[in-house]
């Protein structure tokens, strides 16, 4: 085949289209998407300089009391040992339940007869544990110490005359403490 015939079959070509296919166009790199990478390199920053300032001092880790019957909340499911008095004897009974403080209440109310006007305010686990952080990384080094407080609304008070003191706050102690895979020093119950 000869070259005339070649480009016949190919179509008019001329020496313009050659160049252009030998030197493609130069595509600008889009603005937008520069000023979107900064914006969330900034977003990223300024979420852990948040994250840093509020997690200095005492570590804390607070359960609000929350809703947790919420279908978009995931939460470890497990039996957990609800503790009741009955007869002046501290009994337990095994239940599947999530483990979120404010179920355990829920089912320790259920199980002593105690009313709904009882209410957990919050639950506060606290840890002698450090936090240390340099340029690249964060470390958490796990204490050895962890104490529970716990904060109730005082109208439980009014269950003391049915069911001994005594009996009644332990079964709530270990009813707290029994789906923790912590071993507690100290333990506290507050009246609000």
């Amino acid at each position: 085949m000869k070259k005339e015939q070649f480009y016949a079959l190919l179509g008019d070509i001329d020496e313009a289209t050659v160049k252009s296919a030998e030197n493609p166009p130069v595509r600008k790199k889009h603005i937008w998407l520069k000023y979107t990478v900064s914006l969330v390199a900034c977003s990223v920053l300024i979420i852990g300089i948040g994250f840093s300032l509020k997690n200095r001092g005492e570590h804390l880790i607070e359960y609000s009391t929350i809703d947790t019957s919420e279908e978009n909340i995931a939460l470890e499911h497990k039996n957990i040992n609800v503790y009741y008095v009955s007869n002046n004897e501290l009994l337990s009974v095994s239940e599947y339940l999530p483990c979120s403080p404010d179920e355990v209440f829920r089912a320790w109310k259920k199980a002593n007869n105690i009313g709904n006007e009882v209410e957990l305010i919050k639950v506060e686990i606290k840890s002698n544990g450090m936090e240390s952080k340099d340029s690249f990384t964060a470390n958490y080094t796990v204490g050895d110490k962890f104490i529970m407080e716990v904060t109730i609304t005082e109208n439980l008070k009014d269950y003391y005359s049915m069911i001994p003191e005594d009996k009644l706050l332990e079964s709530l102690h270990l009813s707290l403490i029994g789906y923790h895979n912590i071993d507690f020093d100290e333990y506290y119950i507050n009246f609000e």
